[in-house]
């Protein structure tokens, strides 16, 4: 949370977060985020916003030093595989991709020639698919679909280090 208030300039509007999933180590601070920014739109998929709402299904419940998150808010746009939302201006569409496996609420988002992969894909790491709501087919599915973009796109994982394109 620190991390993002951080990057952003004094009295900035936080109109959106996007989500790549709702596991717990990517959640964790969206209230204090949405206490400080109460118009701040949540984009997730629809698994993702019963997840808000669920310790058991964001995993907050099985972690020793974290309350129980959940969160029940009005402001929740729910994605679905190829929308694409439009962020200052026409020249920065976003657009959406639906990678399940590593949990089904799982989505990557690409914008130009970036790619922000949460941690569907996570170069050099297996993805993990023994959680409750994980697929390890739907997971091999999402990889080959992201690793199609690998020679397009840098990838922004949700963990670890970018990795740039094969392009240059």
């Amino acid at each position: 949370m620190d991390a993002i208030l951080k990057v952003l300039p004094p009295k900035s509007i936080l109109k959106g977060v996007f989500l790549t999933h709702t596991h717990i180590d990517h959640i964790y601070g969206l209230k204090e985020l949405l206490n400080l920014f109460p118009n701040c739109l949540v984009y997730t998929s629809d698994f993702g916003t019963k997840a808000l709402g669920s310790s058991k299904i964001n995993l907050s419940k099985y972690h020793e030093n974290i309350e129980d998150f959940e969160l029940q808010i009005n402001n929740v746009c729910k994605l679905c595989d190829g929308d694409s939302i439009e962020l200052f201006g026409e020249n920065y569409v976003l657009t959406v991709l639906q990678t399940p496996g590593h949990d089904e609420s799982c989505l990557t988002y690409r914008m130009g020639n970036v790619l922000f992969t949460g941690d569907s894909y996570i170069p050099g790491l297996k993805t993990v698919t023994t959680f409750p709501h994980s697929n390890k087919k739907n997971a091999d599915i999402s990889i080959m679909r992201i690793l199609r973009l690998l020679n397009e796109c840098d990838i922004y994982p949700g963990h670890g280090e970018i990795v740039k394109s094969f392009k240059d």
